[in-house]
């Protein structure tokens, strides 16, 4: 990706524009062998979005909007928290995709400062219609 820095991030991957203004983050849950818990949007998306917080409630002050289904099969929610380097505070904010299969769940976390919120919209498009398991 052209302009964009890959970091590892604790069991995931951290892709970040060179101005720091947009980033994004991919993490798979497994479902548990045998017995897939089976969520899915049918479920208006809540199990999904619990799912979603559970995987991301530890982002500096993380507030979970409202779960809505997706065209991909899966839950978007906006997301509000705050970012702290060298001690100065700003806040942030994004969407969150989760989107099911039989053997995992994948979830996408997309943050943006103030000045990369205008650049959410492109990157969520991007980001969701390329959205696949393996």
């Amino acid at each position: 990706m052209k302009d964009f820095k890959v970091s590892p991030l604790a069991g995931s991957v951290l892709i970040e524009s060179a101005d720091g203004n947009l980033a994004y983050s991919v993490v798979v849950q497994a479902q548990p062998t045998g017995i897939p818990i089976g969520l899915s949007a049918i479920d208006n998306g809540e199990g999904l979005a619990k799912v979603a917080t559970t995987v991301f409630q530890k982002g500096e002050g993380f507030q979970p909007g409202q779960a809505q289904l997706e065209a991909g099969g899966g839950v978007v929610m906006n997301w509000s928290g705050t970012l702290t380097i060298a001690g100065i505070t700003q806040p942030m904010g994004g969407v969150i995709l989760a989107r099911p299969s039989s053997r995992q769940i994948l979830l996408v976390l997309i943050a943006a400062t103030q000045a990369g919120a205008g650049q959410l919209p492109g990157a969520v498009s991007a980001i969701s219609s390329s959205l696949q398991s393996l």
